[in-house]
């Protein structure tokens, strides 16, 4: 290996360290240990990609709304891999269309072509009115689907039929800050422990690389967590059982080929967002504060709030301040920066 390949690899793990620092004190020490090597791991694979399919979205009982954490460090990835020339499109559900259509509107206006799906799925009946008309749409798909017997719907077979409909070639499927099943009993969880089944789209089905890979179909599934609830985080369920609060509740099932666990969420795709540009060397794949102040004032016009008080603030994401947030982004930028210098 030569040095200049030792060096990115060391930053990459850098930037790793960084992004896993718990400073939240959720108990993700030992998670992120166990994923020592995982964004290393994910941004080569990614090198290889020729069509990504990425989801976020996690509703936000308390606020009733979704959360700011997931759309930010989605949109950095996405950008990342549309300015290295991979097609991207995201994924969400009726309740969470509302702050994953301004990324994709975001990326748009920078002359970023992507799109979103949207999968059926249950929305409380005081919040269909605000709908977009595509997320009505979907909703109105799971209703005539599951409205009458929900019990006699196979979930799997309607969202297999889906996934062949709208999700064939993408090799590979990302996660950020997305609730995943539980082990414990099935259902949705938030860190609380409070159940959100009743506002989650099963998009956990179609990620579910196991599945996929029984039936011969070669993709890679990559996630990014930051509670243990989250997507992907099945790799390390007995981690979560025994270190994060209510563990054994709200531990998510889902696997995935490479885990990316950050103290917060979008902090791992920011963290992503650099180490691609590193192995590409290219600057513009890089995630400024800049980005995320505006696409932040798009999420807040949209009404999504911060995930630990549910209010509509840009002040904090999961309730740390925008001056740490910052701070992550610019050391980032600033490490990626100069390992892209150091190789060229």
């Amino acid at each position: 290996m030569e040095e200049v390949d030792v060096y990115k690899t060391s930053t990459i793990h850098l930037l790793e360290r960084l992004c896993s620092e718990d400073i939240g004190r959720r108990g993700i020490k030992a998670i992120s240990e166990r994923c020592e090597g995982e964004l290393l791991n994910a941004s080569t694979s990614l090198l290889e990609a020729k069509r990504v399919l990425i989801t976020t979205g996690f509703f936000v009982p308390t606020g009733q709304a979704p959360e700011t954490d997931g759309p930010l460090g989605a949109a950095a990835i996405a950008q990342a891999l549309l300015r290295s020339g991979v097609p991207v499109d995201f994924i969400t559900d009726p309740l969470c269309a509302s702050v994953v259509a301004p990324v994709v509107e975001f990326l748009q206006r920078r002359n970023l072509e992507t799109k979103l799906l949207i999968f059926p799925g249950p929305v409380p009946e005081g919040k269909r009115r605000g709908l977009s008309e595509a997320a009505q749409a979907a909703f109105r798909e799971y209703e005539d689907v599951f409205g009458k017997s929900p019990a006699k719907v196979n979930t799997r077979e309607f969202a297999e039929r889906f996934y062949g409909k709208h999700c064939q070639g993408y090799t590979h499927f990302l996660s950020i800050e997305r609730v995943g099943a539980a082990t414990a009993d099935g259902k949705f969880y938030n860190m609380g422990g409070i159940d959100i089944s009743l506002t989650t789209g099963r998009i956990d089905l179609l990620f579910d690389h196991e599945e996929r890979r029984s039936s011969g179909v070669d993709r890679c599934v990559i996630a990014i967590g930051d509670g243990g609830n989250e997507l992907g985080m099945g790799n390390v369920r007995e981690l979560v059982n025994r270190d994060v609060p209510k563990g054994r509740l709200i531990a998510c099932l889902s696997p995935c080929d490479h885990l990316i666990s950050a103290g917060v969420s979008n902090w791992g795709g920011y963290a992503l967002a650099a180490s691609l540009a590193i192995l590409r060397r290219d600057a513009a794949c890089l995630w400024s504060w800049q980005d995320d102040c505006w696409l932040m004032a798009d999420l807040l016009a949209a009404g999504a709030v911060d995930g630990v008080s549910g209010m509509v603030t840009g002040d904090f994401v999961d309730g740390i301040s925008s001056s740490v947030h910052q701070a992550m982004v610019d050391a980032t930028q600033s490490i990626a920066r100069n390992a892209i210098q150091r190789s060229s």
